[in-house]
């Protein structure tokens, strides 16, 4: 039997917080809607959530379509992969392991 390994993208292989707050608060101020504090040192991701829900309630569908506008078109230069991911994803595939990402 085959094994496979399938890792989630965001979070897991890659931190991409910062940036993704970045962007959140590039388009909340589009809307004229109130930003999210960007200190990320601890953050509770799901606080983050519930706050970018709270504001955009309503306007999900609109405000996600110009969130990926914006994350989509711009450099993320403070998403990097974990320490430590590069060597573990090279040593899977070494081994004829399938990998897949979600």
């Amino acid at each position: 039997m085959k094994e496979v390994y399938i890792f989630d993208f965001d979070g897991t292989l890659v931190d991409s917080y910062r940036d993704s707050i970045k962007f959140f608060n590039i388009t909340l101020e589009q809307f004229n809607l109130p930003t999210f504090d960007m200190d990320v040192e601890g953050l509770d991701y799901q606080i983050f959530r519930e706050f970018i829900h709270e504001q955009i309630k309503g306007i999900e569908e609109e405000f996600m379509q110009q969130f990926a506008l914006n994350y989509k078109d711009s450099p993320q230069v403070n998403t990097y992969l974990y320490e430590g991911v590069y060597e573990v994803i090279e040593e899977l595939q070494n081994r004829g392991i399938t990998l897949a990402i979600c």
